[in-house]
């Protein structure tokens, strides 16, 4: 299998990110071999419970199109509100290619609130 080639446009170690490949466990407990879990926290002491490094700008939300998700979007959103962070969420609505005919009421609409131009 070929090594996977770097996609940074700018090359930059940010010493306020920590970033810990961590194996993820079955049932029992065990790694499972070949699947990993990626950990990025903020090692920022001097600014405790804060987000705001040089190296974080934006906050992307992607969580499920649920009440669960939607609750826990609205708490993240506002835990960061007043950071100096940007916080945004992925789009949401009709895939490309999707018959419309399949489309469940709520997704339809959120893709009406989030259409834009042309």
């Amino acid at each position: 299998m070929e090594a996977l080639h770097s996609h940074n446009i700018v090359e930059h170690t940010f010493t306020e990110i920590i970033f810990e490949k961590r194996p993820c466990l079955d049932r029992d407990g065990s790694p499972v071999k070949g699947l990993f879990n990626a950990w990025i926290m903020l090692n920022n002491p001097k600014q405790y419970n804060s987000y705001t490094t040089a190296a974080v700008k934006e906050v992307i939300l992607a969580t499920n199109f649920t009440v669960e998700g939607e609750a826990t979007a609205h708490y993240v959103s506002e835990m960061f509100s007043g950071k100096g962070l940007a916080v945004s969420r992925i789009a949401r609505g009709l895939p490309v290619g999707g018959e419309i005919e399949h489309v469940d009421a709520g997704t339809l609409a959120q893709a009406l609130i989030e259409r834009r131009p042309a």
